[in-house]
C-alpha cells in the first residue's frame, strides 16, 4: 500500500543550493540540530534541498545521504571559486576571438581609407560645384510678416504685465482694508 502511495505522489523537484563560502558545517540526523552528527560539508559543496522547517533545512548530499543543516549556511548562488573558474575559462575562449576581430577591424579600416582616397566619380570632379544656399539669410534683416508677430508678442506681454499688476493691487487692497501698502 505504501509503495502504491509513493508511486501516486507527485514528483517533487528538489532545488539546488551550495554551502556558503569559507565554511565547514555539520549535518545532523534531526531538525533540531541536537541529533547525531552525520557528516561535515565544506564550502562550495552542492546539496539538494528537500524540506524546510523554520531555520533548518533537510538536504541530500553525496547523492544518497540525507540530513539537516541550518538554512543560513546555504546559498542559491554557486560559490565564488566556481564562478571565477567559469569566468576564467570564458575569458580564455574570448581572447582569441578578440584578437581576430581586431585584425578584421584593422583590415576594414585600411580598406575604407583606400576607398576614401580614390575619387568617387571622375565626372563629378570636372563639374563645377554649385554654391550652397545658407539656411538663414543673415544680411537682409527680418522677413516680411515677422514684424507683425514681434509686435503682437510685445503687446501681449505688456497686457499680461498690466493685468497681473492690477490683480495684485486689488488683492493687496482687499487684504489690508483698502490701503495701498507698497
Amino acid at each position: 500500500m505504501g509503495l502504491a502511495l509513493a508511486a501516486l505522489a507527485p514528483a517533487v523537484r528538489a532545488e539546488s543550493a551550495y554551502v556558503s563560502d569559507q565554511l565547514v558545517i555539520s549535518v545532523t540526523a534531526d531538525a533540531e540540530g541536537s541529533g547525531e552528527k552525520l557528516a561535515s560539508l565544506h564550502s562550495g559543496e552542492q546539496v539538494e534541498v528537500l524540506e524546510r522547517q523554520e531555520d533548518r533545512v533537510r538536504i541530500r548530499y553525496d547523492g544518497e545521504h540525507e540530513g539537516w543543516v541550518k538554512s543560513s549556511y546555504l546559498s542559491a548562488d554557486p560559490p565564488a571559486r566556481t564562478r571565477l573558474e567559469a569566468c576564467t575559462q570564458e575569458l580564455g575562449t574570448l581572447r582569441p576571438q578578440l584578437s581576430s576581430m581586431r585584425e578584421e577591424l584593422g583590415s576594414a579600416r585600411a580598406a575604407a581609407a583606400r576607398v576614401a582616397a580614390q575619387p568617387a566619380c571622375p565626372a563629378a570632379e570636372r563639374a563645377t560645384p554649385t554654391p550652397a544656399r545658407p539656411l538663414f539669410d543673415s544680411g537682409t534683416g527680418l522677413q516680411p510678416g515677422w514684424g507683425w508677430v514681434a509686435g503682437t508678442g510685445l503687446v501681449a506681454l505688456a497686457a499680461g504685465f498690466l493685468l497681473g499688476w492690477r490683480l495684485l493691487d486689488r488683492r493687496i487692497r482687499q487684504r489690508y482694508g483698502g490701503l495701498k501698502i507698497y
